[in-house]
């Protein structure tokens, strides 16, 4: 399975979403939001763990205090799929500079409060800053979040994702 840029989907991918499930909502977050932190509490109400089991077969144990009669509805998964769609860990990590930067904002609460744009990967004045940080990237590859997501990404990946993407981009004009 393969990312849109032709980056296949990872470990790393999958991690991210779990770092973003509850980065956004802490306050010494880079990309805090404050309107996050309800959402976040309400998860952390039954929410108990997650353990990586296996990178291959990706594996992923969740603990919660969460169930439902509809057997099939108790499977956790811990996809890419943000609030406004599925992304991959790459992308997702020039919204990340942008944000951290105040320069745009991944919510419309958070773009009123930093009286910034929200960020569109498709079109609009959002394009040239992503731009900016994808040129810098594919320059000298960033693994956000090292210390834990650079425990799934290598420095080989990161560049091969950010190479694909600018590929992506230059063809298609957006993100």
């Amino acid at each position: 399975i393969a990312w849109h840029d032709g980056s296949p989907l990872s470990v790393g991918d999958f991690v991210m979403a779990m770092i973003l499930n509850f980065g956004p909502a802490k306050a010494e977050s880079a990309i805090y939001d404050e309107a996050q932190v309800p959402s976040l509490e309400a998860f952390m109400s039954y929410f108990k763990g997650v353990k990586i089991v296996s990178t291959d077969p990706l594996t992923i144990e969740t603990y919660v205090d969460l169930y439902y009669l509809d057997a099939e509805a108790n499977v956790w998964g811990w996809y890419p799929n943000y609030a406004y769609g599925t992304c991959s860990w790459h992308a997702m990590t020039l919204g990340i500079q942008a944000e951290s930067a105040g320069r745009l904002a991944f919510t419309s609460d958070e773009a009123n409060n930093l009286g910034v744009e929200y960020m569109s990967y498709i079109s609009g004045p959002s394009m040239p800053i992503l731009e900016e940080y994808l040129l810098a990237d594919v320059a000298s590859p960033l693994i956000p979040y090292a210390p834990t997501l650079g425990q799934f990404v290598t420095a080989e990946e990161a560049a091969a994702r950010f190479a694909n993407l600018q590929a992506w981009y230059d063809t298609r004009h957006h993100l």
